[in-house]
């Protein structure tokens, strides 16, 4: 796993650790953690990502778990592609594949990036309402919960992306 990625897991770890204790003696409070889509499913060439992803994932909905009897809620965000800078980073330590058109990829297998002020409104909803997991878009909610359904389809999705980006990088000849 890239080291960039892995550090930014460690600090969110330190950042609960630096809340919880104080939340769990109040009775109360709401940790929210960024993840993404892809921490629910498969996305190939995006795996150090990934896989920082679906640990942020575990983390979030294992603790809401555990401190939901303490007062505490934990809400994990998990949107498909948002609409900021992050998404026109080219060989980025997140990315398997140097060089890699991020946004055109993810676009191409779930639709144009969300706008970061609907997410940030819809993350204010979720803790209102301490949903444990928010998936946006609509698209990428349909996509999670078809991947629950049936995890072969989805990795078979995920593959065919896969192939398709290696194909768009080969040499015209």
């Amino acid at each position: 796993m890239a080291g960039a990625v892995w550090a930014r897991c460690v600090r969110l770890v330190n950042g609960i650790l630096a809340v919880y204790p104080a939340m769990v003696a109040t009775g109360r409070g709401h940790i929210v953690n960024m993840a993404s889509l892809a921490g629910l499913g498969p996305v190939g060439l995006l795996t150090a990502y990934a896989t920082a992803k679906h640990a942020i994932v575990g983390l979030s909905t294992s603790l809401a778990a555990e401190a939901a009897a303490k007062g505490v809620a934990v809400t994990v965000v998990c949107p498909a592609a948002v609409d900021t800078g992050l998404l026109d980073r080219r060989g980025s330590a997140d990315m398997v594949t140097s060089g890699m058109d991020v946004r055109r990829y993810l676009t191409d297998i779930l639709g144009p990036p969300y706008p970061p002020d609907r997410l940030a409104d819809d993350v204010v909803r979720a803790i209102a309402r301490q949903t444990a997991v928010l998936v946006r878009p609509g698209k990428a909610r349909a996509a999670w919960v078809a991947s629950r359904v049936s995890p072969a389809a989805s990795r078979w999705l995920a593959t065919r992306a896969v192939a398709k980006e290696r194909q768009k990088a080969l040499p015209s000849r």
